[in-house]
């Protein structure tokens, strides 16, 4: 649902890494997707925290952006194949509100001009970042900036159950069955 939306707010976040720029902590529009910083309450929601691996320490920062939008939801049209060749047709709009962890060297000289980004796993629930868990001490060495995107519902609705509700709450994958009062990280399935 997300790809096209986050791949233009990826590009952003590259050019103003590239320029030895933060993105604004005001919110701004990435194509159709606004960018947002959360609100300034507890911490950033993450399976490798500041204090475990020491990111400031090496000339790193850690940042974390909301991305709001509208995403088209497509449906099956005409007969599906064991090809994999399909045809789909829209069939409405759904507005979201993700997250995305941005880690990055905190002086541009020190960036190597490449950014990797992490669709991150769901299988236990929640957001796992399982790529930068093995990968951290290269990205820091070789000057590589890290996003790590929440693209799943499973991730998405588990932020405010098991990160800060607060700082959470506005986040949703824009299902219909994705309220604050019905979310579980538990109940949901991987979409």
């Amino acid at each position: 649902m997300l790809h096209g939306c986050v791949l233009a707010m990826l590009l952003g976040i590259a050019a103003t890494i590239g320029a030895g720029l933060a993105p604004s902590a005001a919110s701004a529009a990435v194509g159709s997707v606004t960018v947002s910083s959360p609100p300034n309450v507890g911490r950033i929601q993450s399976g490798a925290p500041d204090v475990f691996i020491g990111l400031t320490a090496s000339g790193y920062v850690e940042e974390e952006f909301f991305l709001t939008g509208v995403a088209t939801k497509y449906g099956k049209s005409g007969t599906w194949t064991s090809d994999g060749l399909w045809t789909v047709t829209p069939t409405g709009q759904e507005p979201y509100t993700t997250r995305v962890i941005v880690r990055r060297p905190a002086k541009a000289r020190d960036f190597n001009g490449t950014v990797l980004v992490e669709w991150f796993n769901v299988t236990r629930g929640y957001d796992a970042e399982s790529t930068f868990a093995q990968t951290w001490p290269l990205i820091e060495r070789e000057g590589y900036a890290y996003v790590g995107v929440s693209a799943q519902k499973v991730g998405i609705d588990a932020l405010p159950v098991v990160g800060n509700a607060i700082r959470y709450a506005a986040v949703h994958s824009g299902s219909p069955m994705s309220t604050p009062s019905t979310r579980s990280p538990m109940s949901s399935t991987a979409s």
